[in-house]
């Protein structure tokens, strides 16, 4: 009789191992994956939520750099010189010269070239110091006309700190 007492008491232990075994794996483990689930998409969306608040700023700053890079390109046309109006850019290479404390020697305008648009080579010879130089050279660049500077050569005069500047400026004009 105990052997039967102590063999249904291991059936009835084994049994209930299995139920609690089944339990768990239907009803616990699909409730702990689901939570587990819950939380993997909490974290996904709060990352999506900050990446969205940067990018509408980065959206806005790219919207503000759009703005003025049309405003800068507007400018330009605006002040694009017409072939009449060629004197305006010696008188502005005067001024800058002026401004950045350098010494125009000479200035040698070309024929206005007419290729894919009308293009004026000028030849134009500069004295000064080196950052006086480079600023008559940035302040051109940043002028209000449309001007590129394909070549420029400087060099040390032989007396003195001062140096030579040899550059050829395009000024591009409007059709």
């Amino acid at each position: 009789m105990d052997t039967n007492k102590a063999t249904y008491g291991k059936i009835a232990a084994t049994l209930l191992l299995i139920v609690f075994s089944v339990t768990l794996w239907i009803v616990v483990l699909p409730y702990v994956t689901s939570v587990v689930e819950k939380v993997q998409l909490k974290d996904e969306l709060s990352e999506r939520i900050a990446y969205s608040s940067n990018a509408e700023k980065d959206f806005e700053d790219l919207d503000q750099y759009k703005k003025g890079l049309e405003e800068g390109i507007q400018a330009l046309q605006r002040n694009k010189l017409i072939e009449e109006q060629s004197y305006l850019i010696i008188d502005q290479l005067y001024k800058i010269s002026e401004a950045t404390f350098s010494e125009i020697t000479s200035i040698t305008p070309k024929e206005i070239q007419q290729e894919e648009q009308k293009v004026q080579n000028i030849e134009l010879v500069l004295i000064g110091r080196y950052h006086a130089i480079a600023e008559f050279i940035n302040s051109l660049e940043n002028s209000v006309f449309s001007v590129t500077i394909p070549e420029a050569q400087i060099s040390k005069q032989p007396s003195g700190n001062m140096l030579l500047a040899e550059i050829t400026l395009q000024v591009h004009y409007s059709e």
